[in-house]
């Protein structure tokens, strides 16, 4: 049986970090006769301890100072490779968020699955993160929190408890066992002293400044009590060395992390149970290792009330602590990296729960059996090979086609023209249109659509047969160049014989003059596309106006009947289907004009009418644009993309060439 190659993605199995642990832990559980595993991380490591099993991987290694986390040579190595899967393993999905587009392409044409087996760890919901992950074709989810939060949000999307390596390791101690290792490790701390644990990087979610800062005011009104801080000093965002030395710990009650040790996986267990307290105080968690090992142990744990620990509240052991602090944390965002909103612990409410904690240390110490046993009652791995096989041996529908078009309303419009053609080469598919909710009025009850889903990357790889000639050629391609119609390129790129749009109209409730102008004055990009002198056109047109177009579109004061925002899609048609004359800027409005028969004056910004100019009775269209020779400092059209412009063509234009255009279809009329 030929093996499926796998592409995993993420940090060093060999390496430090929680992320790491999980790879190893994926990897030792795949089953290799039926997966070819290659890993993909960002910088090589040294081993630290040998894995359980025989790993015969081929370990790519991709950081450079440049590009630490090789989003260029992924791209390279997809290209050049043939695999069944790419999967994201335990990284912040948006890592490689920048070449998101590059990747979806590829696996368009190399027709591999794109998994994710990601946290999410932020308290509420992102758009621009939904965004994201509606890339991949699934997303699994490794904390019930994240999954619950997630739900609804995304198709093609489940919760995935990752397996976890050694996990035999972390039981539960004898007291006298306990002790010993506590000799053995910490000689200097008497056995009735409590020692707490804080295992983890210098990282700004974690918080160690504000931990340490907690326990410094712990040791001020509490007796025999320790710290031991397992934190590398020497590399992360903080300079705790600087930090411990200015907060002046007496001697003997701060255990440091020795520089560059660390806890093998034979060693970490036993580190655990010497701890009468594990401390994880952070911002967020996609999922704690550190937590789940130490419950394993049976050692109490104090953390935080946040994100995946919230997955915890049911296990007893768990002390929480409610984050009453506003923080800020570093994520890529849709404009970058920016700092967004969260909630930390005060140093105040850690005090308060370690003095609860050292003050009950007897009955804590009473619970570790049944702490540990139903810790691992709840801990049930998922088989990491079934989860895969089910993803990538998912059969491809071959009963129907998806027409693809992700924005926006005018360009939807435009594409009705394809479906009696395509329908009719299919004659025994059913059509699929995908596109943002937001759009589907405009296509409501079209007699060639059987079924309109939301958008999401992850459907091109469900369908054998899919139609995308905005995405894949228009978007790619030079079409502003052309002196082709953007309506016309559709249905010349699908290779079929164009119909007539299709839009439903639906009555609206307000009531509408009799021989009334419709008037719109602004585009999508106000800057661009919002033409001022509107109003001074309307108050010499000798006819009733009724102004159509969004909420924050520029108001004509001197409309007869303002709809702004009042009406949808087909309301919309309904309207420009009943108006003598409209007047509009080059946008939906325009194209609806051409398609319902409307004449129309089509007053345009950064982009020709050779292109985005409507189609329709030619009779009944006029456009107007600036003469860009005349006015434009770059003599041509800019499609709104010379952020520098100090007046925009589309105010060159007189409102008495408007207002001669309008009376000239009105004379057509007669």
């Amino acid at each position: 049986m030929e093996k499926n190659a796998i592409l995993f993605v993420g940090e060093h199995p060999f390496g430090f970090t929680g992320n790491s642990l999980m790879m190893l832990s994926i990897l030792e559980k795949l089953d290799q006769t039926v997966f070819d595993p290659t890993v993909f991380c960002p910088c090589d490591v040294h081993t630290y301890n040998p894995p359980t099993t025989f790993l015969p991987l081929n370990i790519l290694s991709s950081g450079s100072e440049k590009d630490v986390w090789g989003t260029k040579k992924l791209i390279n190595v997809l290209t050049n490779s043939n695999v069944s899967a790419l999967v994201f393993v335990g990284i912040d999905f948006w890592r490689y968020a920048a070449v998101f587009d590059e990747i979806n392409d590829l696996r368009r044409k190399k027709h591999f699955r794109w998994i994710g087996i990601v946290p999410y760890d932020l308290p509420n919901i992102r758009q621009d993160w939904i965004t994201y992950l509606g890339f991949f074709d699934h997303v699994a989810v490794y904390s019930k929190f994240g999954y619950s939060i997630l739900n609804g949000k995304l198709k093609n999307l489940s919760f995935f408890r990752p397996p976890m390596t050694n996990i035999d390791k972390f039981v539960p101690m004898s007291k006298k066992e306990r002790l010993e290792i506590r000799h053995r490790i910490f000689p200097t701390i008497k056995d009735d002293a409590v020692l707490f644990g804080f295992i983890a990087r210098n990282q700004i979610r974690k918080d160690p400044q504000t931990l340490l800062l907690a326990f410094r005011q712990l040791v001020n009104i509490r007796k025999n009590v320790h710290l031991y801080f397992h934190v590398n000093l020497d590399e992360g965002v903080y300079n705790l060395k600087q930090y411990i030395e200015d907060l002046d710990f007496p001697d003997g009650v701060l255990f440091v992390r020795e520089p560059k040790s660390f806890l093998s996986f034979d060693m970490m267990p036993k580190v655990y149970s010497s701890f009468d307290f594990y401390l994880n105080i952070s911002y967020q968690e996609g999922l704690s290792w550190t937590v789940i090992q130490s419950l394993l142990c049976g050692t109490p744990t104090i953390i935080s009330k946040t994100t995946a620990h919230n997955d915890y509240n049911s296990l007893p052991g768990v002390k929480y602590i409610v984050p009453d602090q506003t923080k800020f944390l570093p994520i890529m965002t849709k404009k970058g990296q920016s700092w967004v909103q969260t909630k930390g612990c005060s140093e105040a409410s850690i005090v308060e729960s370690m003095v609860m904690a050292v003050d009950n240390v007897k009955q804590f110490r009473t619970e570790r059996e049944t702490i540990a046993y139903k810790t691992k009652e709840f801990y049930q791995p998922d088989n990491i090979t079934t989860f895969l096989s089910n993803i990538i041996k998912k059969k491809k529908r071959t009963d129907a086609f998806v027409f693809a078009q992700h924005s926006s309303a005018g360009d939807v419009l435009m594409t009705t023209r394809s479906f009696k053609a395509l329908r009719e080469r299919h004659p025994d598919k059913k059509m699929i249109y995908m596109t943002q909710s937001k759009y589907f009025d405009l296509l409501k009850n079209n007699p060639y659509i059987d079924e309109l889903i939301d958008w999401s990357e992850s459907v091109f790889q469900d369908f054998e047969l899919c139609y995308n000639p905005h995405g894949e050629r228009i978007l790619k391609g030079e079409f502003r160049s052309l002196d082709v119609k953007l309506s016309d390129m559709y249905h010349l790129l699908l290779g079929v014989q164009p119909s007539d749009f299709f839009i439903q109209e639906e009555k609206p409730e307000y009531e509408l003059p009799k021989n009334f102008v419709v008037i719109h004055s602004s585009g999508q990009d106000k800057f661009y596309r919002t033409y001022k002198e509107m109003d001074s056109v309307v108050q010499r047109i000798p006819y009733p106006t009724v102004q159509i177009g969004s909420n924050d579109d520029m108001f004509c004061p001197s409309v007869s009947l303002d709809l702004r925002g009042k009406l949808n899609f087909n309301q919309t048609a309904y309207v420009m289907k009943r108006a003598k004359v409209a007047i509009v800027i080059d946008s939906f409005p325009s194209h609806l004009a051409g398609a319902v028969g409307t004449p129309v004056v089509v007053i345009y910004g950064p982009g020709p009418a050779r292109v985005t100019g409507p189609v329709g009775n030619p009779n009944k269209i006029i456009n107007l644009e600036a003469d860009k020779l005349k006015y434009c400092e770059r003599m041509t059209n800019c499609w709104g993309y010379f952020r520098g412009c100090k007046e925009p063509c589309i105010n060159k234009i007189h409102p008495d060439r408007v207002f001669e255009a309008f009376c000239s279809l009105i004379r057509n009329q007669s």
